[in-house]
């Protein structure tokens, strides 16, 4: 960050993080009952997409054996350490996130699937140990155990992202003053990859008769965003066409395409 880490920072993070702890009963990277949280950012003014998240922080390889006994799910807590430790290695870490798309999609292969919900538990544990050999190849160091180390990077990772190519250009575009700067909000994680009853939604319109919405289940973050995992089903939404504005009148105007 520009001006260095503040020295009251830590302490800040640690406090408020006990907090959030208490609220949840539960502590981050607990090996027996882990919290998990997400860190974005928390700019004045919306700016979609512009800047990074990283999601299920406080995953290692001793707080997921936990995750996986406390919800009784094996496949939903790998699932989720494997998407913890792509998106941490991108955007923090600097790794190509191309290197993971490779593994991932051999191993689903290997697997015999062709829906990423159907990639069973031990696969996603494989996925994970190469996931982790592909960090350490690539950043000559190991996957990042300690969750205090994993949320210093993460929240330097979303400072920094204020000034990314993207952010930059969107807020040029939407004439968002630079020098306001952003908040980085640590929060706990909602899983969106936990069962198929889960999902996550990301809407957005290009013009002002239209609605589009890219729908996902069990999926989480930027799963959705076509540079991260294509070929989604896209929900659009014909506003001009409807009747009535709600939740089933624009369920029985949906138009699905791929």
């Amino acid at each position: 960050m520009k001006g260095g880490w503040p020295k009251s920072l830590d302490a800040e993070i640690a406090t408020q993080v006990t907090k959030v702890e208490k609220q949840m009963g539960r502590k981050l990277g607990d090996a027996k009952n882990p919290l998990l949280v997400s860190v974005r950012s928390g700019a004045k003014f919306s700016m979609p997409g512009m800047m990074d998240t990283v999601l299920n922080l406080g995953l290692n390889d001793k707080s997921v054996e936990g995750l996986a006994t406390t919800m009784g799910d094996e496949r939903f807590a790998f699932d989720s350490y494997r998407r913890f430790i792509s998106m941490y290695g991108r955007i923090v870490l600097g790794v190509d996130g191309a290197l993971f798309e490779h593994a991932f999609d051999t191993i689903k292969t290997k697997s015999g699937v062709t829906n990423d919900a159907a990639i069973p538990a031990k696969s996603l544990r494989q996925m994970c140990d190469d996931f982790k050999k592909i960090v350490k190849r690539e950043t000559k160091a190991e996957f990042p155990q300690d969750p205090k180390a994993q949320l210093r990077g993460a929240v330097e990772a979303v400072f920094e992202s204020w000034n990314g190519a993207r952010a930059i250009a969107y807020r040029v575009r939407e004439r968002i003053p630079h020098e306001l700067g952003t908040a980085v909000n640590v929060q706990t994680m909602v899983f969106g990859n936990l069962n198929d009853n889960s999902g996550h939604d990301h809407r957005g319109n290009e013009q002002p008769e239209a609605i589009v919405d890219a729908v996902a289940d069990v999926s989480e973050g930027r799963g959705l965003a076509p540079d991260v995992r294509p070929g989604w089903t896209v929900v659009e939404h014909r506003w001009k066409n409807l009747r009535t504005k709600t939740v089933d009148g624009l369920k029985r105007c949906i138009v699905l395409r791929c």
